[in-house]
């Protein structure tokens, strides 16, 4: 599994169930995905403005992009 695509907040699986907790719970952000939803909650957005979609759309693609470079460096 690509560093990527690892757990963003890891949990001890034993010590979870034994917890009482379910499997089921134990799925959420990847790495990638944590460090590019930081990214896009600060980008300063001007929310009067309408019909941001295309700003947005490439505001998420730099964010994941960011994301990735940023996973590169650290994986060097």
């Amino acid at each position: 599994m690509k560093n990527a695509n690892r757990p963003a907040l890891p949990v001890d699986l034993v010590s979870y169930v034994s917890e009482g907790g379910y499997p089921s719970d134990l799925f959420g952000l990847t790495k990638r995905e944590m460090i590019a939803m930081n990214i896009m909650a600060n980008i300063p957005w001007n929310a009067t403005k309408e019909n941001n979609h295309h700003l947005y759309e490439h505001a998420a693609s730099s964010a994941v992009s960011m994301a990735d470079a940023l996973l590169e460096e650290l994986n060097k």
